[in-house]
């Protein structure tokens, strides 16, 4: 794939494993309320399988592109992938298997999802793939999110709650921003910083 067609599919990707987990998790914790449904339950965990095999196939398809300039990190993205996607299946195959609800098992996702995204933004902002400020949110927003995640797990606070939806909030606009830069300009090209004159001729040669 070129270049400019693995931007455009991660970016795809991205939104679409964003929109297919709050899907997925809404129908799972219908399906455990009073009156849920076993299709209810079923369709929770088909979604979240997409969204399983969208993470992973987004950590490869973009490991060529991070391991130009920091392949360590590339690696390391790609086995905190593999593991957020082994967590989404299990934890659907469990629900499948005994119908008995787990409350806290976003957080078994948010921690594997904060990890690999703190990963992909850091490779993001070294490799100078997009421009700096978005690479630098996502820093911020997939840190505050393991924060919240943490939090969460202490019983500090809910993430659920009010004041536990703004942990989402960074890590939300990143996993927009991303994709809508990707979209429209793709990463920045081996050798020039992103959002350059070199970028955009290259872009264009696509």
């Amino acid at each position: 794939m070129s270049r400019r067609a693995v931007g455009i599919a991660v970016a795809l990707l991205f939104l679409a494993s964003t929109v297919t987990f709050v899907l997925g998790s809404s129908l799972i914790t219908a399906a455990f309320a009073p009156g849920g449904t076993t299709p209810q339950l079923a369709g929770g965990v088909a979604l979240e399988t997409f969204t399983a095999l969208a993470v992973l196939a987004i950590a490869l398809l973009v490991r060529p592109v991070l391991a130009e300039r920091t392949p360590g990190l590339a690696t390391a993205y790609l086995g905190l992938r593999a593991a957020e996607c082994a967590a989404i299946l299990g934890v659907g195959s469990w629900f499948l298997v005994t119908s008995t609800p787990w409350t806290q098992y976003e957080l078994l996702v948010y921690a594997a999802t904060g990890s690999a995204g703190l990963v992909l933004s850091w490779a993001l902002l070294r490799g100078r793939l997009v421009p700096r400020a978005l690479a630098l949110l996502g820093v911020v927003g997939y840190a505050v999110l393991l924060l919240g995640g943490l939090l969460d797990a202490v019983g500090v606070l809910a993430l659920g709650s009010t004041a536990g939806s703004v942990f989402y909030l960074p890590g939300g606009v990143f996993e927009v921003a991303l994709p809508i830069w990707l979209l429209v300009k793709g990463f920045s090209p081996p050798g020039a910083p992103a959002g350059s004159s070199v970028h955009r001729d290259v872009v264009r040669s696509y």
